[in-house]
């Protein structure tokens, strides 16, 4: 995680800004990885653990 220590104002409404996302288009990823893991079990959880949470 990136650290700011005093950022200057101009740089405040960037770093308060939040992404957000469609609902559709999260619903369709949260399926895939589900079916994914339902598929490849351990495996594939495995996979989205390194890909979400960085770990190995």
């Amino acid at each position: 995680m990136k650290t700011y220590l005093n950022p200057k104002s101009d740089q405040w409404e960037e770093l308060t800004e939040r992404k957000t996302f469609a609902v559709a288009d999260l619903k369709e990823t949260v399926k895939a990885i589900f079916d994914d893991i339902q598929k490849n079990g351990n495996k594939a959880v495995v996979k989205y653990t390194s890909i979400f949470d960085g770990a190995e």
